[in-house]
């Protein structure tokens, strides 16, 4: 197809609104750098046939998971603590006490496997006898110990064994806990539920409609701003360079996403502006994992100031057969760990996403602000062809572009922001003038001119920095 100068062929109406707005675009060939994972591939592991169903609650970075199935025992619905093997097995961790123990739950059985460290060490809950749970640590898959010797349960650790959870003061008093070498005290006030822990002893969490952090070298606690005043905010988890990912409302009912870096917030992008959306889980990277929820509840990934749904992610060949679900978990390889539904046989299964060098993608916008000039960074295009940078505000069904048979874009009314040649490596990057007026989030989708492949869509918010 022969080109048409200017604009590669597209038609006039992708040649106005947006494009026409972010004049003054420079197109540069980017620098070398290290290669970054782009789509993701299906590993499935064993779901034991005796569960009903089950919940999917870490990864580590060997590609290790635990969580917890259910099961039908002695006509009571007992759960059972599980640990995946990166080659997929699954074994079922320990109970604290033997099956023939008089407890609490009288004839069921119940432990749950919350959190994995790096060495394999696990921690969670059991049951104990005449107590509705007890805090433990299973120090291998064969070994379990009471961490606390009270009502708790134990839902972080890092790799030195810093683990922090909740137990019950008295009644239905709960009170959050950080535990060490075989002390613990409580982070109950101002804390009043914790979610999440780095390998720093920091820990993250809520108390009042406050999102917190608890750093345990300076025993003192810091009230992470919301992006109001006096809105609530969470704070749901943390990396080892103290980069924090949660929520926090605004003037009105919505969950906004956030991340906290240096103390200050930053809005993350949503799909739509009608639609509840959070960040529970972020890697030394920066990626985080999250969900949007509306109109459906959907498993989303965060990275370099875009939002991707997981399932645009998969590989092509894989993106008809599968569904992941919500509560997805990262660790620092970039592994996504959940469960997905495989349409042909339909059968839900835990799975592993790893993540896979390949396909087109809208990688990166920096600093993602107006009236500034933004770095847009295309990834996997054919060297030396042109590259189409669309934009829109609204996803509906995919639609043929004119210009490119057997492209299919999923944006309404798309428009072109800029056109930019990819170099010898397959990578674009796209300097461009961003309006000043502009403060709102914006669907974008990338097109190789050359084969007509289409890029997953992301969205991006532009809004002033904080």
């Amino acid at each position: 197809m022969a080109n048409q100068a200017g604009l590669g062929g597209v038609s006039r109406r992708l040649r106005t609104g947006f494009g026409a707005a972010w004049a003054a675009a420079s197109l540069v060939f980017p620098g070398p750098e290290p290669a970054l994972a782009q789509r993701f591939n299906v590993v499935e592991y064993e779901y034991p046939i005796e569960f009903r169903f089950l919940d999917v609650n870490a990864i580590n970075n060997a590609g290790e998971m635990v969580g917890t199935g259910y099961f039908r025992e002695n006509n009571n619905w007992s759960e059972s603590a599980l640990l995946w093997r990166a080659d997929g097995r699954v074994s079922q961790l320990p109970h604290l006490l033997p099956s023939a123990a008089t407890n609490f739950y009288s004839g069921s059985r119940s432990s749950q496997a919350h959190d994995i460290n790096d060495d394999g060490v696990i921690a969670g809950r059991s049951e104990g006898r005449n107590r509705p749970e007890l805090a433990v640590l299973w120090l291998d898959a064969n070994t379990v110990v009471d961490l606390l010797g009270r009502d708790s349960v134990a839902y972080d650790l890092n790799d030195s064994l810093q683990v922090s959870g909740s137990f019950a003061r008295s009644g239905f008093s709960v009170e959050p806990f950080f535990w060490e070498s075989g002390q613990w005290f409580s982070l109950h006030p101002p804390m009043t539920q914790v979610k999440g822990m780095n390998n720093l002893g920091q820990v993250v969490g809520e108390g009042g409609g406050e999102a917190l952090l608890f750093d345990r070298d300076r025993n003192e606690f810091t009230v992470l701003p919301p992006l109001r005043p006096g809105a609530e905010a969470r704070a749901m988890a943390i990396n080892d360079l103290g980069v924090i990912s949660g929520w926090s409302q605004t003037d009105g009912d919505l969950y906004h996403p956030v991340c906290w870096k240096d103390g200050k917030v930053r809005e993350l992008p949503r799909m739509r502006p009608d639609t509840d959306a959070s960040a529970s889980v972020i890697n030394i990277h920066g990626d985080m994992t999250g969900a949007s929820f509306f109109p459906q509840t959907r498993p989303v990934y965060y990275r370099n100031n875009l939002v991707m749904l997981i399932d645009d992610l998969l590989l092509e060949a894989l993106r008809d057969d599968w569904a992941i679900g919500t509560g997805v978990k990262l660790n620092d390889a970039g592994q996504v760990g959940g469960w997905g539904y495989h349409y042909p046989s339909e059968r839900v299964a835990p799975a592993r996403l790893d993540p896979v060098d390949t396909g087109l993608t809208l990688w990166n916008i920096e600093p993602s602000r107006p009236g500034v000039r933004n770095e847009i960074q295309i990834n996997h295009a054919t060297p030396g062809g042109r590259v189409l940078l669309l934009w829109g505000t609204t996803r509906g069904e995919p639609q043929p572009l004119e210009q490119c048979p057997g492209a299919m874009i999923d944006i309404i009314d798309p428009r072109l922001a800029a056109t930019a040649v990819a170099g010898p490596d397959g990578r674009a990057l796209i300097r461009i003038n961003i309006p000043a007026h502009i403060d709102a989030t914006y669907m974008f989708q990338v097109v190789d001119h050359e084969t007509c492949e289409t890029s997953p869509p992301a969205w991006a918010i532009i809004q002033p920095e904080n």
